[in-house]
């Protein structure tokens, strides 16, 4: 993966959609890998995507660390249009972490 921090993770399904297995996995290594605490606090947003809504394992799991999840769909679908124009090819997994950069 080009761009991405010490410490990332990919995870990717054949289909290069995210499969909600994949998404609790990564989420346990992202607590693992901020450590978020009351004196401490971390800020994930995420969309409302059914990897993310309908994933007891990951809604549980989050509400150990009081965790919330809100809309980012908007933001990241427009940050794709604008990829799409900037640099005339498709998005791939590649990518993505220089998008969200």
């Amino acid at each position: 993966m080009r761009g991405v921090s010490v410490g990332s993770i990919g995870k990717v399904h054949p289909s290069g959609l995210i499969q909600t297995h994949l998404f609790t996995e990564w989420f346990q290594h992202f607590i693992e890998y901020v450590k978020p605490t009351e004196a401490s606090p971390v800020l994930l947003i995420l969309d409302g995507h059914y990897s993310h809504t309908k994933n007891i394992e990951l809604i549980d799991l989050a509400k150990q660390y009081r965790t919330f999840m809100g809309p980012l769909k908007s933001y990241y679908s427009e940050e794709i249009r604008v990829f799409h124009i900037e640099n005339n090819r498709p998005l791939t997994q590649y990518d993505v972490v220089e998008l969200f950069r």
